[in-house]
């Protein structure tokens, strides 16, 4: 508590001290004279070998020498080895003054200061306040020598000492001081090895598991990009199957277009031919009413004949002279009848000839026809035929007409007789009667030409139904092509979008292959690093043992040289205390 208390009010003389004026702090280890013009205090960590001048001194320290000042302080824990030439001193509790005190006035402390020697301390001659009685040589000067030069040996040994225990306590703390900021440094740089390692490890069991996450993500994209391959494999068959089915349907269309302009053609055609026999049926329809009222004609001329020939009857006895003349006319007649008869079947043959010439074409026109068509056009032919027997049937009446007036003429004329009449009516009757069943015919011929007309019609309404079938299927034909072509860029959009995704997969892959080669390569640049950390801190401990063992040692070695210090200096004691003694 003394020594804490003194080195507190050392340093609290020191800084109000150096409030008033500049001092100059002496640190550390310091050998040779120290002369200055200003105030100089001697740190306590100062070691000081060589005499010290100066205006006003301050030990904190230790001084192996003289000093020569007007002002003289040792502080606590201040030490002087030497002698100490000053006008004022003071030793606070704790300081140490080893040698002689010899007073110092301004004239001499500037001499000395010029000089820049200190002399030799002579304590009993020069000392004015020591009375004369006092002033007794205790031993001779050369005693006093001698006592000098121990003493200076004793304080150098001392010095040499205190330097030695001094710079080995130095040189054992900054020794031990970089031992322990070594160690310091080691374990700090062992800790953060330590923590790098750890959080390496952790980087390294987190990349793993990011490996593996990034393997499992591989598998599954691997999986993925399997499944996304098959997937457009099967696109693909797909729609080369929509392809072919579009080509076929295409094909299709173009069949059912071309089979439509066929039925449109085929369609005019037939009404064309509908048309024409319809203008025919309306032709005969008007024959036939022309018929029915020659018909009623003859019927009426007929019964006009009748009464003629109940005239006739009545006149038949009149007409009996004439008999022979109307007999020979009817010769002439039936020989006139006989040439027309020839000429009619002349004419027949040649009709029949030109019906078998048209009969060659219209087979040659029509073979490409179909049954129902040729069934037509046969019918078209019977009608033909009757239409032009009805031609002939009516020159023939027109002839039979001619013929009858020929003969009313004849018999206006020749009054034919009663006998030929008869044979005319009755002529006349069987031609009415052949006409009225060929106007039967021609009624039933009509009413099947209307029949076959209705059926034409009908025909030709399914035909229309049928090409409105036709179109309406093509027009689904041409909405499922559509839809298929629309399918088909769908399924383009679709397969060129699975591309880009199994591109974007590919990349991803890539990249992740990329990143697991760089994670697996950081993994061992760390396993690497690792490992020389890992020897650096052996070696470093090594180093670290092998330096405490030196220093052991060392310090074994300085504890034996003190402790030979120690017995010098105990053997110089003893001398001393035997020449004191002597």
């Amino acid at each position: 508590m003394a020594t804490t208390q003194s080195k507190q009010n050392g340093r609290k003389l020191f800084s109000r001290s150096r409030r008033q004026e500049q001092w100059v702090e002496i640190t550390g280890y310091r050998v040779g004279v120290i002369q200055l013009d200003e105030p100089i205090l001697i740190g306590s960590d100062a070691h000081v070998v060589g005499d010290v001048i100066a205006p006003k001194i301050q030990v904190a320290g230790l001084v192996h020498g003289s000093t020569a000042a007007l002002d003289t302080t040792i502080l606590p824990e201040g030490q002087v080895w030497g002698d100490i030439y000053t006008s004022q001193l003071q030793i606070e509790p704790g300081g140490k003054v080893r040698g002689w005190v010899c007073s110092l006035n301004e004239e001499a402390y500037q001499q000395l200061r010029l000089d820049g020697i200190v002399p030799e301390a002579d304590p009993v001659q020069n000392d004015p306040d020591i009375p004369a009685e006092a002033k007794v040589t205790l031993r001779s000067n050369a005693q006093i020598n001698v006592l000098r030069q121990l003493q200076n040996e004793a304080a150098s040994a001392l010095a040499a000492r205190a330097e030695l225990e001094e710079s080995f306590d130095q040189r054992l703390q900054e020794v031990a001081g970089e031992t322990a900021a070594k160690v310091n440094l080691l374990s700090e740089e062992t800790h953060q090895l330590q923590t790098q390692l750890t959080e390496q490890q952790r980087a390294l069991e987190a990349a793993q598991e990011n490996l593996g996450v990034r393997e499992t993500q591989f598998e599954r994209q691997s999986d993925e990009l399997a499944i996304a391959r098959e997937l457009l494999e099967e696109r693909n068959t797909i729609l080369d199957t929509l392809r072919q089915e579009n080509e076929t349907q295409v094909q299709t269309i173009a069949d059912l277009q071309v089979k439509k302009a066929a039925l449109e053609e085929r369609l005019h055609n037939t009404e064309l031919k509908v048309d024409d026999l319809n203008k025919r049926a309306n032709s005969l329809e008007m024959a036939l009413q022309a018929n029915l009222t020659h018909s009623a004609e003859q019927e009426d001329a007929l019964v006009r004949w009748q009464e003629l020939a109940e005239a006739t009857e009545k006149r038949a006895t009149e007409l009996e002279t004439e008999l022979r003349k109307l007999q020979f006319q009817a010769e002439e007649n039936n020989r006139l009848l006989d040439m027309l008869q020839e000429q009619r079947r002349v004419m027949e043959k040649e009709w029949e000839k030109a019906l078998e010439e048209l009969e060659s074409l219209r087979k040659k026109e029509t073979e490409p026809l179909s049954e129902s068509s040729t069934k037509l056009l046969a019918r078209i032919d019977d009608m033909e035929t009757q239409l032009t027997d009805m031609a002939a049937l009516q020159v023939q009446v027109v002839d039979l007409e001619s013929a009858i007036q020929e003969q009313e003429e004849q018999l206006l004329w020749y009054k034919a007789s009663l006998q030929t009449s008869r044979h005319e009516l009755d002529q006349l009757r069987q031609t009415n009667g052949e006409q009225t069943v060929k106007l039967a015919e021609l009624e039933a011929g009509l009413i099947e030409q209307r029949s076959a007309v209705q059926k034409w019609q009908h025909r030709a309404e399914e035909v229309r139904n049928a090409l409105q079938k036709r179109e309406r299927a093509l027009a689904s034909l041409q909405d499922e092509r559509e839809e298929m072509q629309e399918a088909v860029r769908h399924g383009r959009l679709q397969l060129e979008a699975h591309e880009a995704e199994l591109e974007r997969y590919l990349q991803e892959v890539h990249k992740q292959g990329k990143y697991l080669a760089e994670a697996r390569n950081l993994l061992i640049d760390r396993d690497l690093a690792l490992k020389k950390a890992q020897t650096k801190i052996n070696k470093q401990a090594e180093t670290i043992a092998e330096f405490k063992q030196v220093a052991g040692e060392r310090i074994k070695q300085l504890q034996i040289d003190l402790g030979r210090t120690k017995q010098q200096l105990a053997d110089a004691t003893a001398v001393l205390a035997r020449r004191q003694r002597h």
